[in-house]
């Protein structure tokens, strides 16, 4: 059995990130963070058994509080997390990682359910999906 590696880093724009996030591939959870201060980094190893695979990154705890609104509805302060260095067999993504990625999220409870193109940034509760194939450097070879 091979295995290939994906190492990310999460960043946030606040000091503290209070919020958790599962790490999945293929539908079982391989890393989770529960806060962090700022950034963190981590990586996983995934058997390259199948053809296909999906990443999801799923950000939760997320509420109202976390949100800092004015008077005329406009957002003065939030918690963002934006996912960095997102790398496959140490071939760092960048824009590919965003042109291949989706961000599916329901703007915490208050909009009906979207899936949209992921724009490298979570601001809301819900789930970043990542398709892709292997062999890795196939896939690599073809999408970079």
């Amino acid at each position: 059995m091979n295995t290939i590696q994906f190492s990310y880093t999460f960043e946030s724009s606040q000091d503290h990130c209070p919020f958790a996030f599962v790490i999945s591939v293929d539908g079982t959870a391989v890393d989770t963070v529960n806060e962090f201060d700022n950034t963190y980094s981590g990586a996983v190893d995934i058997s390259d058994d199948a053809a296909e695979h999906m990443l999801e990154i799923c950000m939760q705890g997320k509420t109202a509080e976390h949100t800092k609104i004015n008077d005329t509805g406009e957002i003065v302060d939030d918690i963002l997390v934006a996912v960095k260095n997102l790398c496959l067999d140490d071939i760092e993504l960048g824009h590919t990682f965003l042109e291949h990625a989706t961000y599916s999220h329901d703007f915490n409870g208050t909009q009906d359910p979207v899936t949209v193109p992921f724009a490298g940034v979570m601001g809301c509760n819900g789930v970043v999906r990542f398709k892709f194939s292997t062999p890795a450097y196939l896939w690599l070879l073809e999408n970079l």
